[in-house]
């Protein structure tokens, strides 16, 4: 399916989201570019050759995130780095393609991980509190799983932090 914002429009808005409090100030291309988002009521009609995080208007922002996967690199419209965005969030600004690339495949390989073992259970679940917590992971201990175990379950906890 074709998107609806040209890549010159995508880096524009990219660029104006991952820097909020900054001014863009548009030139040559950027202009038309801006020009024809303002025809199509997605930018305030008020933008003329400089473009704010206010001139986007919210539908803007739903169609650049609706039509990008929740990871991933776009170049910055000055051509000086690469903006990673994750869960309509900037998470990074690496200089090179390679190593947004590597941030992207990164974030996503972690994303796999996290999900799945947020959704686990772990026999701590069920604690009252910290102490009855402990009783358990002794009990697992006297059978000689704790080792292992414990450090699988407290990957599952960490991982149901970051999901």
């Amino acid at each position: 399916m074709p998107k609806t914002l040209t890549e010159l429009q995508e880096r524009i808005v990219a660029r104006v989201l991952a820097e909020p409090a900054q001014t863009l100030y548009l030139r040559e291309g950027h202009v038309n570019s801006t020009n024809n988002m303002i025809k199509k009521g997605l930018i305030d009609e008020h933008c003329y050759t400089m473009l704010q995080y206010g001139h986007l208007k919210p539908e803007l922002k739903s169609l650049f995130f609706g039509e990008n996967p929740e990871v991933f690199a776009i170049q910055d419209i000055y051509d000086n780095c690469w903006i990673i965005f994750e869960d309509r969030e900037v998470i990074a600004k690496p200089r090179s393609e390679g190593g947004a690339k590597r941030i992207v495949k990164a974030l996503k390989a972690l994303r796999n991980i996290v999900s799945p073992l947020s959704q686990m259970d772990t026999p701590t679940d069920i604690a009252r509190d910290e102490e009855h917590a402990d009783d358990i992971m002794a009990d697992l201990d006297d059978e000689r799983l704790c080792g292992d175990v414990a450090t699988f379950y407290e990957i599952i906890r960490d991982a149901r932090k970051l999901a």
